[in-house]
């Protein structure tokens, strides 16, 4: 602002009068939604984090399901370009049951206020 001369500075005052009626009218921004998509490059490396610090980092993650949803999984063996849709597949299959008890509380828990089986 210094450098402005004082007709610039009565200028750009006057523009900025005119400008906020302008901001104050502006509609809100439109909804936006997250979104992933397979990767044609190489992924970088995913590590376990201590209390989520990304610069405490304990081990090496390999590729697959997580072992807390099935302990059966072992390590994924999908290409790189393919491992989200295959854990979309994994968790959207007939031979995953923990979709559908999930499914299932959710509606129990609407219906009757609390899931069947006290976890969801």
């Amino acid at each position: 602002m210094g450098a402005l001369s004082a007709e610039d500075r009565e200028r750009r005052s006057a523009l900025r009068q005119k400008l906020h009626p302008i901001e104050a009218d502006k509609p809100a921004s439109l909804p936006a939604a997250y979104a992933v998509s397979n990767m044609q490059m190489a992924v970088p490396p995913t590590f376990i984090l201590r209390v989520g610090d990304p610069k405490n980092k304990l081990g090496q993650v390999e590729p697959g399901v997580p072992l807390v949803l099935d302990p059966n999984s072992g390590t994924g063996d999908a290409p790189v370009q393919n491992r989200r849709t295959a854990l979309a597949s994994w968790l959207a299959s007939p031979e995953n049951p923990l979709t559908a008890r999930v499914m299932v509380n959710q509606d129990l828990n609407e219906g009757a206020g609390s899931p069947r089986n006290g976890r969801t």
